[in-house]
């Protein structure tokens, strides 16, 4: 399994920095609408919030003399400017603003525009993967691997899931009209996990085919830690599952049983009759 780093941190309402092993990058908007500013280039992003559906256009080339050490300091200036263009109320008096400015070079200045640009389209899978895959936002922590194969048609995912104990062990109950909390019992925090971990496979793998139509299958596979007899952490595969996407397609997933939906497909999955999942061996 490949290792990646990415770290992501919020500066300001709508400005992010994105830290990875290949660099600085800096995603300026909201969800739906979005620039990326990084040493490749600047590149546009459009999407419809909660469908999948997303967008990617190379819109500038970074110059040459911003590619090494200057770049860093370039985003820098970037992001100085995006926090305030986006905490402002009207969008056109920073425009203006920006078009004034005279001691700026043409170049900054045209990256600054871009940060208030549209129609985009998409154009790197991978690029666009990656900032979905960054900008995932989960009450517990997941981290996905991917790799492409063009001439299969098939995406290889590999996703580390939350562990079973990062599942909330109360619930609230109504009672003579008063909401009650309540502790839930082992088979019901098991039950949970698994409509989550398989929740997880849908909600990911639905994204990933409606990047690109390239995507005819995915290939899943997911593992959590857990401890061995000798109290040491190992990771455990606990599903795999071969999706297509003909299926998810002709299905309308909000309506679906997470557990039951992924079962429909070839899988590798053993749940015991107490609804612990035990380590399975996933597809190659």
């Amino acid at each position: 399994m490949g290792l990646r780093f990415r770290k992501t941190v919020k500066l300001c309402k709508g400005v992010k920095l994105n830290v990875s092993k290949s660099g600085l990058s800096v995603t300026v908007g909201k969800k739906g609408a979005s620039v990326n500013i990084g040493k490749n280039g600047v590149y546009g992003n459009l999407g419809i919030p909660g469908t999948g559906i997303s967008y990617r256009q190379k819109l500038l080339d970074m110059p040459d003399k911003l590619k090494e050490e200057a770049v860093e300091s370039e985003l820098i200036d970037i992001v100085s400017m995006s926090c305030d263009v986006l905490n402002e109320t009207e969008v056109q008096k920073e425009w203006n603003r920006l078009e004034k400015t005279s001691s700026r070079k043409e170049e900054q200045l045209e990256l600054k525009k871009l940060v208030l640009s549209s129609l985009l389209n998409k154009e790197n899978l991978n690029e666009v993967m990656e900032d979905f895959v960054a900008s995932i936002q989960l009450p517990f922590e997941i981290s996905i691997n991917y790799d492409f194969y063009k001439e299969q048609h098939c995406l290889y995912v590999d996703m580390d899931l939350p562990e079973i104990e990062d599942i909330p062990k109360e619930c609230f109950t109504q009672q003579d009209g008063k909401m009650k909390k309540k502790k839930k019992t082992q088979t019901q925090i098991k039950e949970d996990y698994i409509q989550i971990v398989f929740g997880l496979a849908v909600f990911v793998c639905s994204y990933f085919f409606n990047m690109s139509f390239d995507i005819e299958r995915i290939l899943i596979s997911s593992y959590t830690q857990r401890r061995n007899s000798e109290g040491d952490l190992k990771d455990e595969y606990i599903y795999s599952i071969k999706f297509s996407r003909n299926v998810f397609e002709e299905t309308d997933l909000t309506k679906v049983d997470p557990y039951e939906f992924c079962m429909n497909f070839e899988n590798r999955c053993h749940i015991l009759s107490n609804k612990t999942m035990k380590e399975i061996v996933p597809f190659d």
